[in-house]
């Protein structure tokens, strides 16, 4: 049978065409897997290609190079030969029977002797059995990290160690601080107690100057008219100066020892006997002589209320307290004027209450009363020593109880003093 020659040439054709388009095909695929090769060459991490039975396929020349090994002999090698990193291998053989499809593990590999760090992803493809490994040298980096968390641990050091210097040096200062506030309160307290001193030795040298000026003039004087015209003096009023001689050497004994008392309740030395004492037979006794003193000049009247049983005290002490308070009542009222002297008992506590319609106390004045020489601006020429109620506060203290005051300029003044009654 013989061939049609035109269609012997036409398949010719064909053949041909087709030899030449599998040719520039070859080409084109050879020069990409090139173009890929040089480009993966060019990388600055080791590029390989697994298969699932742990056997390199292939990898660039950063790979080979560190291996030391020529390009085409990789192939076909077991991951991890020679013992260049075990890590890599056992990562390979987790990942590839793992479900998943990408991955990345920190791992170290032997690299010309030196252990190095290596940060690799892998991501599998020709459904599942092999794998793309691309690893990026990372010992710089993780030697960095290192280095710098090293750094923040020293300077956290630094930091610690200066914030302790510098809170000692701040606790110094607080310390330093306190001691010269201490100091400067001494100082201003000792400046204060100074002038307090000097105040009150002004007050003093004034009190005694004209409180011992007045009877020691009338003494003088009863003295000299007694040694003058004694023998012509009739027997009473030689008898009269004698008793001004008299009462005005016990104003001015008395006047020593209301010192002296403040001198001893100011050194601690003011002695405290506290006894049984029947509170209102004591307080009335202690009216009638008041009464007896002052005559008809004022009149002193007495009240108690409760059941007034015995009460531990200091009678001296209660005396001084009670007789001053009843004193200055009558000594700064008018003539005529009432004083009036309340008793009031309970189970646990005694209370005094001296009421009267005298001149009264300036409010701004109330808080001064018990300093020791101090009188009010509105006393006048009314005599006294300013020692009164000084006294009265420091025996007050000793019973363990408390003063409190109540007056108005021109309505009179009442105190009153509680003590426990046991």
């Amino acid at each position: 049978m013989k061939t049609n020659p035109p269609a012997r040439e036409a398949g010719l054709r064909w053949r041909i065409r087709d030899i030449i388009t599998r040719a520039r095909a070859m080409n084109e695929l050879r020069q990409a897997r090139n173009q890929l090769q040089a480009a993966l060459d060019a990388l600055p991490a080791a590029v390989s290609w697994i298969s699932s039975d742990l056997r390199y396929l292939g990898g660039n020349r950063y790979l080979v190079e560190i291996l030391h090994l020529p390009q085409a002999a990789l192939a076909g090698e077991e991951v991890g030969f020679q013992g260049t990193s075990p890590d890599l291998a056992e990562f390979a053989r987790d990942f590839f029977v793992s479900p998943a499809q990408q991955a990345s593990r920190e791992i170290t590999s032997l690299v010309d002797g030196v252990l190095r760090r290596y940060l690799v992803v892998a991501r599998k493809y020709q459904q599942g059995q092999a794998a793309t490994f691309v690893g990026i040298d990372i010992t710089e980096l993780r030697q960095a990290g290192e280095e710098i968390r090293r750094l923040n641990q020293d300077l956290e050091r630094r930091v610690a160690e200066r914030t302790a210097q510098l809170a000692a040096a701040n606790q110094e200062l607080q310390s330093e601080i306190v001691r010269r506030q201490r100091a400067e309160e001494e100082s201003r307290r000792a400046l204060d107690q100074e002038k307090e001193l000097s105040d009150l030795k002004s007050r003093f040298i004034s009190m005694t100057s004209h409180e011992f000026r007045t009877p020691l003039s009338m003494i003088l004087s009863s003295a000299q008219l007694l040694e003058q015209y004694g023998q012509q003096l009739a027997a009473e009023r030689t008898l009269n100066h004698l008793r001004r001689i008299q009462a005005n050497a016990k104003q001015m004994g008395d006047l020593l020892d209301d010192v002296l008392t403040v001198a001893k309740a100011d050194a601690g030395k003011l002695t405290f006997n506290p006894k049984p004492l029947d509170i209102q037979r004591f307080c009335q006794e202690l009216v009638e002589e008041v009464q007896l003193t002052v005559g008809a000049a004022h009149t002193v009247t007495f009240a108690h209320r409760g059941q007034c049983n015995d009460v531990y005290a200091d009678e001296s002490l209660l005396r001084q307290i009670m007789h001053n308070l009843l004193s200055n009542a009558i000594h700064y009222s008018d003539p005529g004027s009432p004083v009036r002297f309340e008793l009031t008992c309970s189970d646990d506590r005694v209370t005094f209450q001296v009421s009267d319609q005298g001149i009264g106390i300036p409010p701004e004045e109330q808080g001064r009363l018990f300093e020791a020489f101090h009188r009010a601006s509105n006393a006048g020429h009314i005599p006294g020593t300013g020692l009164g109620l000084t006294i009265v506060k420091r025996a007050v203290d000793l019973h363990g109880g408390a003063i409190a005051v109540s007056s108005q300029v021109g309505k009179g003044t009442t105190f009153t003093v509680t003590i426990p009654a046991g």
